[in-house]
């Protein structure tokens, strides 16, 4: 789901504050869990702080006990194209040593797109 998922909201923080409420007018704001964003006020906040951050966090919000951590990849005209994500249970990957996924995280997603220039290829 995109309001409640590390890859969702860093896909949502790329559209402009209409495409976000006329996606969540279609596709609602369901509870997954007790951290599930609910309110589209908290929603587009949470959606300025992954805009100004470059990353995005799910911290139990879609599933009880899980983490995930996301930073985009972006195509040569600086579209998004790819979402980097690590999940994993908050007992394996607490919230404090969530930035430390993040250097390797972004290093993969810059490679990426390196690779995805169109001068890439030769």
């Amino acid at each position: 789901p995109f309001h409640c998922t590390a890859s969702g909201k860093l896909h949502l923080s790329t559209l402009s504050k209409d495409e976000v409420r006329h996606l969540i007018e279609v596709a609602g704001l369901t509870q997954f869990s007790v951290e599930t964003i609910t309110s589209i006020d908290a929603l587009e906040a949470e959606l300025e702080v992954i805009r100004g951050q470059g990353f995005a966090i799910d911290h139990q919000e879609f599933l009880a006990g899980t983490i995930a951590v996301g930073v985009p990849v972006f195509d040569f005209k600086r579209r998004l194209s790819l979402i980097l994500t690590v999940q994993a249970p908050i007992f394996r990957l607490p919230l404090d040593a969530v930035e430390r996924c993040l250097p390797v995280l972004r290093e993969a997603a810059n490679r990426l797109e390196l690779m995805m220039q169109p001068d890439a290829a030769s």
